[in-house]
């Protein structure tokens, strides 16, 4: 992978697309996004084995946008985040085949729970997150918003009987809003430790 970064930007440079004092910016933004490109996809593979293939991209269409502005829990490298995520792929994707769909009410219950909690300290993030006030607040705002726009499919979902795509959403919160919930214990042992 590194050697595919470096390869990638030393192009950048040799065209003249980026300068060369640069090069560790964008070192670092193409490993990101090849180490979620590679998340994504094995999420994907996965799906196509359980043959859920389409309730995976699903699956992905609303949780990305609900991690990128939401935060949460993040692994302490590549390789548990990959594990992590192969994990969670399997556990995610084995309910929606089998589906569990008679729980949506308890996961409604403790989405809202969760969320209630959770709401001031939304962006979760790690301890060296260096954004703005003014850009947690938009995080803030957006993050609400697309949880509102998910519940409110939700609620679509069940009034049209299409209990598996809300079961699904719901799922796509809960397993947010569990990053979440680890991303603030994080926070709470990391204040005690500098404390």
């Amino acid at each position: 992978m590194n050697k595919c970064c470096n390869y990638l930007v030393e192009q950048l440079i040799c065209n003249h697309v980026i300068r060369c004092e640069d090069r560790e910016i964008y070192l670092y933004g193409f490993r990101k996004i090849l180490i979620s490109g590679l998340n994504y996809f094995f999420f994907l593979l996965v799906g196509a084995l359980l043959q859920v293939l389409f309730y995976a991209l699903l699956f992905l269409l609303l949780f990305v946008p609900l991690r990128i502005f939401g935060g949460g829990v993040h692994a302490k490298s590549e390789k548990r985040c990959f594990l992590y995520s192969s994990i969670m792929a399997y556990l995610v994707l084995t309910s929606i085949k089998y589906y569990f769909g008679n729980f949506i009410d308890m996961i409604l219950i403790i989405n809202s729970a969760l969320i209630i909690y959770l709401y001031p300290y939304i962006p979760v993030n790690c301890t060296n997150d260096r954004r703005r006030k003014e850009e947690k607040l938009y995080f803030k705002k957006v993050f609400c918003g697309l949880v509102l726009v998910e519940n409110i499919l939700t609620i679509l979902m069940i009034l049209l009987n299409q209990t598996i795509f809300a079961y699904m959403i719901q799922v796509a919160i809960l397993v947010e809003n569990i990053l979440l919930l680890f991303g603030r214990i994080n926070q709470l042992k990391a204040f005690k430790i500098t404390r």
